[in-house]
This record gives C-alpha cells, sequence and structure tokens, in this order.
C-alpha cells in the first residue's frame, strides 16, 4: 500500500539517506500509480530529492515519466532514443519533445544529441 512505501521512506530519512529512489526494474510502474507515489513521498518529504527508475516494459514508461515530474519527482531515467524502450529506459527523445515549453522543460537540444 502507499502508506508502506511512505513508512519504508521515513526509516530512510530518519536513518540520514540523502536521496530517496524508487526503481521499477519490472517495467510496470503506471501513470495513475506514479502519481500517487511520488505525490505522497514529495508530500512527507517536500526537501528529500526523489529519483525515479523504470524500464519501458509494459509501454507506459513515457507517460509514467511524465506524472512522475508532474507529481514532483527531481530526477527520473531515460535512455538515448536508439537504446529505449522494451527492457530500456523510457526514451530520452520523446520526454524532451513531452517536456519542452512547459514548467519541466529540459534545455536539452536534440539535434545536438543526435550529432553526437
Amino acid at each position: 500500500t502507499l502508506d508502506y512505501y511512505v513508512s519504508l521512506a521515513e526509516e530512510l530519512v530518519k536513518a540520514g539517506t540523502h536521496i530517496l529512489a524508487i526503481k521499477d526494474m519490472a517495467g510496470v510502474l503506471k501513470p495513475q500509480a506514479s502519481s500517487m507515489l511520488v505525490g505522497a513521498l514529495r508530500k512527507h518529504f517536500p526537501d528529500v530529492p526523489l529519483h525515479i527508475h523504470t524500464h519501458d516494459t509494459s509501454g507506459a514508461g513515457v507517460a509514467s515519466m511524465l506524472a512522475c515530474a508532474a507529481a514532483g519527482a527531481d530526477i527520473v531515467d531515460v535512455a538515448v532514443d536508439a537504446m529505449s524502450g522494451m527492457t530500456s529506459q523510457p526514451s530520452m527523445g520523446a520526454m524532451v519533445a513531452c517536456t519542452r515549453g512547459t514548467e519541466h522543460d529540459t534545455g536539452i537540444q536534440m539535434e545536438k544529441v543526435f550529432d553526437y
């Protein structure tokens, strides 16, 4: 339950952690659950950075990472487009495109990434 994860995070913060990292190794974290989890953690720990890592196994990785960002995550992991999706992380290009012009704009210029 959500209370379980908040309680676990409380223990970690009391132990002195400097960041809370959520790892969805199976890639099954969905957008609504992402919003709920990150929102609850952000509410309880407004000054602790939140780092979210998922895989795109379910195909919902980009949507879930967008939901995490909107709910207050500080870091979401992505992969370069050619190496993203499926068992890898969500697409960086999709995240950059979806956040361009928003409060979560990364400032990344994909053309420069492609040149690299």
